[in-house]
C-alpha cells in the first residue's frame, strides 16, 4: 500500500518453496528454467543475505501474454496471490503496485482494458510500464521513462492511448540501466516489475531487506539484461506467486520498519490489483 512515501519505510521479504517443493540449488550464473511457453526462472543468491535470493520470472510478452487485473474491475474483494491465481487462472502472479487507503486505488496513475482509469497521474512516480498495445506495430511490452512534467505530457498525448494496460509506478532503473535511487539508510524487500534488452518482461523479487540504491547496483549486476525498472511492493503486502509448468514458488513479504519488525509472516496478504500471466503448459 502506499507507505513507502513515508520516511519510516522498509521492508523484508521472505521467498520460501510452498511445503511440496524442494527448494532447487541457487545458481550463481544466469540459468533459465522453462516453465512453460514463454515464462522462464533463473534464482541468484544475494550475497551477505544468508538464504535469500532473487527470484527472476522472464515473460516473453509475444507469447505469454501480462494481464492487469484490478478487484474493481472483476468486481470482488482484494484477493492473495495465490487466490488470484485460481480464480482468474494464472500461472504468475505478482503485485502492480502501491494503493491508496481505500485499499482499492492504484498509487499513480493505472489504465487496464476491463475498469478504464484508475488512480491520479503522479508527479513524482517517472516510470510507466504498458502493454497490450492497440496496434500490432508498437512494442507488445515497454518500460517509458519521465523525468519533467513535459515528458509525461507527451506520454499521455502519444503514447498512452496506444496502450490498453498502463502501470504508472516509482521508477528503480532508468533506460538504459541507470540506478535512480540515491543511498539511504532504508531497507526493504522489493517485488519490481522490470524489462530487458530483447523486451521481455521481468518479474523481480528479492527476499532480502536491502536499500534500493543497493538493490538496483545488485539487480544490474545480474545477467539478466535488465534495462529499466519500477517498484511495485514492499513489506507484508509483496507477493509473487508461481504455479507453473508443475513448478510451484511461494514469495511472500514480511518485515517493514515502523509496521510490520518482524519475519514471522508466511501467509501472502491480500492486494488489490495485481500483474497476472496466463500461459499456455
Amino acid at each position: 500500500m502506499n507507505r513507502l512515501i513515508l520516511p519510516s519505510l522498509a521492508a523484508l521479504l521472505f521467498c520460501h518453496p510452498l511445503p511440496a517443493q524442494v527448494p532447487e540449488p541457487v545458481k550463481a550464473a544466469a540459468e533459465w528454467r522453462g516453465l512453460a511457453k514463454g515464462v522462464q526462472l533463473a534464482r541468484f543468491a544475494v550475497q551477505d543475505a544468508g538464504p535469500h535470493e532473487f527470484v527472476i520470472v522472464r515473460i516473453d510478452p509475444k507469447v505469454a501474454g501480462l494481464q492487469l487485473l484490478t478487484a474493481a474491475g472483476q468486481k470482488h474483494d482484494a484477493l492473495t496471490a495465490d487466490e488470484w491465481a485460481k480464480k482468474h487462472g494464472l500461472s504468475v502472479v505478482i503485485n502492480a503496485g502501491m494503493f491508496e487507503p481505500d485499499h482499492v486505488t492504484h498509487t499513480g496513475l493505472m489504465k487496464d482494458r476491463e475498469s478504464g482509469i484508475t488512480g491520479k497521474l503522479k508527479g513524482l512516480y517517472s516510470s510507466f510500464a504498458m502493454f497490450a498495445p492497440e496496434d500490432s506495430k508498437e512494442a507488445v511490452f515497454r518500460i517509458f521513462d519521465a523525468d519533467t512534467e513535459q515528458d509525461m505530457a507527451g506520454l499521455q498525448e502519444t503514447t498512452f492511448p496506444k496502450y490498453r494496460c498502463l502501470l504508472q509506478n516509482l521508477r528503480l532503473i532508468k533506460r538504459p540501466g541507470e540506478n535512480r535511487w540515491k543511498p539511504q539508510p532504508k531497507a526493504w524487500s522489493e517485488a519490481a516489475l522490470g524489462e530487458d534488452r530483447e523486451g521481455c518482461a521481468l518479474l523481480i523479487f528479492c527476499g532480502a531487506g536491502l536499500a534500493m540504491h543497493d538493490f538496483n547496483e545488485r539487480v544490474l549486476k545480474l545477467p539478466i539484461g535488465l534495462v529499466a525498472a519500477q517498484h511495485l511492493e514492499g513489506g507484508p503486502e509483496a507477493s509473487l506467486h508461481i504455479k507453473c509448468g508443475g513448478f510451484e514458488l511461494k514469495c511472500v513479504g514480511s518485515y517493514e520498519t515502523g509496521f510490520n519488525e518482524n519475519y514471522d509472516n508466511k501467509d501472502y496478504w491480500p492486494i488489490p490489483n495485481v500483474i497476472g500471466v496466463k500461459s499456455g503448459e
